[in-house]
């Protein structure tokens, strides 16, 4: 739900109240110096995410933020957040009432410097953030793009499927632990010797979920870097992009795919995942096979046994502790090669595994 601001909102005492389910509010300088207050309130203690969109919407505006307390003291304040527009992230320390003050920096105003606010208060959500919108897949193989998430008072597993993907590719579903914050998105072209098609492009739309089924609000923020200046360029703004996007590019230099894709394993054993390659004819170099994720992502009690596959194939360890927590996670492996000044690295689609209690 959008809360459009409706002036007069210049002052804290005129405030406009947000509703508790807003996700979004929108507004306007209506003049230069304009400022726009907006009053919400939490239920409870926790986190608070507040978003400037501007460039997303076409504006020219540059936002600060300031958030206070119903005493007035201030809480925090943000005039930008690196590459992005500015970013309010903050515990509120208490239930009650907190006042958003917006302004533009430069102090400009008319109808033409408009801005959003994304608000992440009382609903549960997951932002998932990647460092660009494009990924090319070689043909009969898999490339993949990490996802870092940021939660929102969504604290339990989570499960992210594809919702859309060109014909000619496929990514299985991945079961995130509740620690887990990183997700690397695994695609597969998954015929060697198919003809290119308009199935090898088109648009990627990934689905957030907890495991029954519930969605929390899940936004993906894509951060492709800035294009490159010109010369003679004095300002070169980064592009915004919302959309996610695959195509297929030729064969690699291995592709590697797990057998099998899933696994049980019982508190206090181990279980075993072949690795596969299949080389082009020129890659004889050794793979060595690793986490691509960091270690503290997996579940606490499990731990992964990678190794150097010198020909086609290297058996990967799974062991789960006696006090492994128990449940459903994803494992994500890659493989890395080197050859001259080529250093490819390649995934390993995700592998599924399942602790089991003793």
């Amino acid at each position: 739900p959008v809360y459009a601001e409706t002036e007069p909102n210049s002052s804290r005492e005129q405030a406009g109240e947000v509703p508790a389910d807003a996700g979004v509010i929108s507004g306007c300088f209506q003049n230069s110096g304009d400022a726009d207050w907006f009053r919400i309130n939490a239920p409870a203690a926790g986190p608070l995410l507040v978003q400037a969109r501007t460039r997303d919407v076409s504006s020219p505006c540059d936002l600060m933020l300031e958030i206070f307390k119903e005493d007035g003291g201030k809480l925090g304040e943000s005039d930008d957040s690196g590459q992005r527009d500015a970013e309010l992230s903050l515990q509120l320390p208490a239930p009650g009432n907190y006042f958003i003050k917006v302004t533009e920096l430069a102090g400009r105003g008319g109808p033409e410097w408009c801005y959003a606010l994304q608000l992440f208060h009382t609903r549960p959500a997951v932002i998932a953030a990647a460092p660009t919108d494009r990924l090319n897949i070689p043909r009969g193989g898999s490339a993949s793009l990490p996802l870092t998430l940021r939660r929102f008072r969504s604290e339990g597993p989570l499960l992210v499927e594809p919702a859309t993907l060109p014909a000619a590719l496929k990514m299985e579903p991945v079961t995130l632990h509740p620690k887990q914050t990183v997700v690397p998105i695994t695609l597969t072209a998954v015929d060697p010797a198919a003809a290119p098609s308009d199935g090898d492009w088109g648009p990627v739309l990934v689905k957030i979920s907890a495991p029954d089924g519930s969605v929390p609000a899940a936004i993906l923020q894509l951060n492709p870097p800035p294009p490159k200046k010109q010369d003679g360029e004095l300002f070169r703004s980064r592009r915004t992009r919302s959309d996610l996007f695959a195509s297929i590019v030729p064969v690699a230099e291995f592709s590697l795919a797990p057998d099998p894709v899933a696994v049980q394993v019982t508190q206090g054993t181990a279980a075993t995942v072949t690795i596969r390659a299949v080389r082009a004819a020129e890659w004889t170099e050794p793979i060595e096979i690793a986490l691509s994720t960091p270690a503290d992502q997996l579940p606490p009690g499990l731990t992964v046994t990678g190794g150097s596959m010198t020909a086609t194939e290297l058996a990967v360890t799974i062991t789960a502790a006696a006090d492994a927590a128990p449940g459903p996670c994803t494992i994500f492996l890659q493989g890395k090669s080197k050859k001259d000044k080529a250093e490819p690295v390649r995934p390993v689609p995700p592998i599924r595994v399942d602790v089991i209690a003793k």
